[in-house]
């Protein structure tokens, strides 16, 4: 069993962000040997916002940007405004990007989350 975790892990390689301004934690992203993903340095440098952005490459010239986010339970508004500032800038380099992740958004306890402007991407 762990060997062949093992093998699996080795077919792919690893890109991660580690957490600023605290001990532990991060976003690691395993991606396998084959696919063209880099990181996107003028993303990752939202000291706020732990997010991890790459581009993928999908066929020349097609790229994708691809963001793993983690917004913590305790969040406040300024994280919120920063995470729609790090959406603007990423639509500025692609049209095309997808945001997943542990956004942590509880749509039954807040019902402004609603009418977010987080819809509206």
């Amino acid at each position: 069993m762990y060997l062949m975790l093992f093998y699996k892990l080795m077919v792919l390689n690893s890109l991660e962000k580690k957490r600023v301004g605290r001990q532990g934690g991060g976003i690691a992203v395993y991606v396998k040997d084959g696919i063209d993903a880099t990181i996107v340095d003028s993303l990752n440098s939202m000291p706020l916002v732990e997010a991890l952005w790459l581009k993928v490459n999908v066929g020349e010239p097609k790229t994708v940007l691809l963001c793993f986010l983690y917004r913590p339970p305790s969040s406040n508004n300024e994280y919120y405004d920063a995470m729609l500032e790090m959406i603007n800038v990423s639509l500025s380099i692609s049209d095309d990007a997808i945001m997943m992740g542990d956004l942590n958004f509880d749509y039954v306890i807040d019902k402004n989350l609603c009418n977010s402007p987080l819809t509206g991407y």
